[in-house]
């Protein structure tokens, strides 16, 4: 055969075997890709939760409700000091930080009792890890998969505070985080009779939703249910703050600050209505607890403004705080406050 045909038949063969070789490590890329899909599939499946519907919207549905529109809406742009915002839609990708330090809250309120885990969580945010390392099954964490960490940690106390209670209508459970646990117990009464007791000036976003007659979220029985919102936003913000979420934390502190007012407003029916539980052992461990409470959110409001600066004295939850310190509806809830707990709104932050 010529030589140049020979060397014609050899580059074409060399041709045809790159091509082969490129098709079989396309294939094989594409193979591979489509397994790994199926696995991430596979996995997420898995954590589709099959937590059964909780009787009297102990777990409130609302409550999701009002998360879900706050996380829909546009949230503010702001900067804070040096910190960068992270973007809520990836705060599931969880960088880690160190927990937060509120500095010295106290010793924990009279009945606090220790509340083992049950695993160990790995999420990266502490107050997530916290949370949820004390659910033995992790198809009752509905909410694990939330890009949100704000609602993912506000969402799992709530199951955590059901879990813990005794099913009835004069108990309220309440994770404290750090692995306590505090139960209240409190007269049966009719919850919404707090709603009168809310200044027409601070009946805020969240009212209709947690404490008026309108309200679905909840026990209608369970007068000390605001305690759990209280609890549930204060631990929500907390992690949206570990991660440096400065966009979530400034659009949704009124929440909580919010939950502070209806708090000390459930209070004030309790004493008016049942002094005689007020005064009582119970009533006194109830005191005990909001006294604590209002202490330790204090001090996070402290941290926010300074981590905030400036622009913390635009925000929805500082307005609100100064109508609290200003309207002449209020005076009565600023009065029980500094009575009670000492707690005095002209220096509130």
């Amino acid at each position: 055969m010529d030589l140049s045909a020979k060397r014609f038949n050899s580059r074409a063969q060399v041709t045809l075997f790159i091509f082969l070789a490129m098709i079989v490590a396309v294939a094989i890329v594409a193979y591979f890709n489509l397994s790994g899909n199926i696995s991430s599939n596979d996995k997420n499946s898995s954590f589709v939760s099959n937590y059964p519907p909780l009787p009297n919207n102990k777990v409130c549905t609302a409550c999701c409700s009002v998360c879900d529109q706050v996380k829909n809406s546009k949230n503010s742009e702001t900067s804070a000091g040096s910190g960068t915002s992270t973007d809520s839609k990836n705060a599931n990708e969880y960088r880690y930080y160190p927990p937060v330090d509120l500095g010295d809250i106290g010793d924990y309120p009279p009945g606090t009792y220790d509340f083992a885990p049950e695993r160990k969580a790995s999420s990266g945010n502490w107050i997530v890890d916290d949370v949820e390392s004390h659910f033995d099954d992790t198809s009752k964490l509905t909410f694990l998969n939330d890009p949100d960490i704000r609602v993912r940690a506000h969402e799992h106390i709530h199951h955590l505070n059901f879990e813990s209670s005794y099913g009835d209508d004069i108990t309220q459970s309440l994770y404290l985080l750090n692995s306590k646990m505090i139960d209240l117990y409190t007269v049966s009464m009719d919850r919404f009779v707090t709603s009168s007791y809310v200044p027409p000036s601070l009946q805020g976003s969240s009212f209709d939703t947690y404490i008026s007659r309108r309200s679905t979220a909840g026990d209608p029985e369970n007068v000390l249910y605001p305690f759990d919102e209280w609890v549930a936003y204060y631990s929500g913000d907390l992690a949206a703050f570990q991660n440096r979420d400065w966009d979530v934390v400034y659009s949704n502190l009124i929440f909580f600050r919010e939950m502070e007012v209806y708090a000390l407003c459930t209070g004030m029916a309790l004493k008016d209505k049942y002094p005689q539980y007020w005064e009582s052992e119970d009533g006194i461990k109830t005191r005990k607890f909001m006294q604590w409470q209002l202490d330790r959110s204090q001090k996070f409001f402290n941290l926010v403004a300074k981590e905030l600066g400036g622009d913390y004295e635009t925000s929805t939850a500082y307005e609100y705080a100064q109508t609290v310190k200003t309207s002449p509806d209020a005076d009565n809830l600023r009065r029980f406050s500094l009575a009670e707990f000492k707690y005095d709104w002209a220096t509130v932050t």
